[in-house]
């Protein structure tokens, strides 16, 4: 059974806590990844339906000028964009979505990923009522604040597992899904977990001191 098809409380949908889903969109396959935040944002249950590019059409608010699919499929450089989703419910989430293409070899674009932030949520509606303006720089900064644990997190698993950002992606994807943990909880309890002060195995040191001084040859 993957991810997608592991089951959600209906008492998790429609809840406004604070919600960062991280996306993956692969150009070659076009292919989609969501966290199970995003499928929250679309007010579906994970598994419900497949992420795909004509999903992400369907679900734009009709009064937004712009389709969010469009600019996250078209991305040559890093972007953020706010949107209008319409949700199955009926209700109108408010999102600012953060991204950046990888590119390969050839240079050209393989994969672009990133992350949905919420603005309806409540912290970031606290800060809109603040601020009396509900603005694509609220929620840069709001995805920020919430980008960081992620990304430690990424880190650590691409370094005990060898793998890459994607893999690391969908190892952070399962662990929320499966315990049913909001993903930027989970990634900062697990920053947390590893900064006991104490060293890890002989070889993940190994691993990332000839790294650092492969690097810093380079560098030189």
């Amino acid at each position: 059974m993957s991810w997608q098809e592991l089951p959600v409380p209906a008492s998790s949908l429609g809840n406004n806590a604070d919600q960062v889903g991280l996306f993956h969109y692969d150009v070659q396959s076009s292919k989609w990844t969501w966290s199970p935040e995003i499928f929250e944002m679309h007010g579906r249950k994970p598994g419900e339906v497949e992420p795909t590019t004509d999903l992400l059409r369907r679900h734009r608010h009709p009064d937004d000028p712009s389709h969010l699919a469009d600019v996250i499929v078209a991305a040559k450089a890093p972007f953020s964009s706010q949107h209008r989703i319409l949700a199955k419910d009926g209700r109108t989430v408010s999102i600012v979505v953060v991204g950046e293409p990888d590119r390969g070899e050839n240079r050209e674009v393989r994969t672009v990923h990133g992350y949905f932030i919420n603005l309806t949520s409540s912290k970031a509606a606290e800060a809109e009522e603040r601020d009396g303006l509900a603005d694509e720089a609220a929620g840069i900064r709001f995805a920020m604040a919430s980008r960081a644990p992620i990304e430690q997190a990424k880190g650590m698993i691409m370094l005990a597992y060898g793998c890459n950002a994607a893999d690391a992606f969908q190892v952070l994807i399962d662990a929320s899904q499966q315990s049913n943990t909001k993903l930027q909880a989970l990634a900062t309890s697990l920053v947390a977990e590893m900064e006991t002060g104490v060293a890890q195995p002989e070889s993940a040191r190994t691993n990332l001191e000839a790294a650092l001084l492969r690097l810093g040859r380079r560098a030189g």
